[in-house]
């Protein structure tokens, strides 16, 4: 299996996980569903697009944007896991 393959599955399935969980800290409305679907969209896409066209073209050199995009996936999913756990732990201690 292709190494990019390997690393664009598990970075989107890093950020599909916090998404998640930034949905299980927050209301369960319909507005809810729609604004962590278009965050998802948002913080997926783009390394999606660039991950195929880096597969199908042929690029002699480094593909800097693929890397920025990575590492802008990462650090929005690393964004989204912390409010979703701030989230989580305001939510337990109003519960409690």
């Amino acid at each position: 299996m292709n190494t990019l393959l390997i690393n664009t599955i598990g970075t989107e399935v890093v950020l599909l996980i916090s998404i998640f969980l930034l949905h299980l800290s927050s209301k369960k409305d319909k507005k809810a569903i729609i604004i962590h679907s278009l965050l998802f969209i948002i913080g997926g896409i783009p390394l999606i697009y660039l991950a195929i066209d880096h597969s199908t073209n042929d690029y002699s050199d480094a593909n800097i944007g693929l890397g920025l995009i990575f590492i802008y996936t990462w650090i929005f999913s690393l964004v989204t896991i912390v409010v979703g756990i701030i989230k989580l732990m305001l939510k337990k201690k109003k519960s409690s």
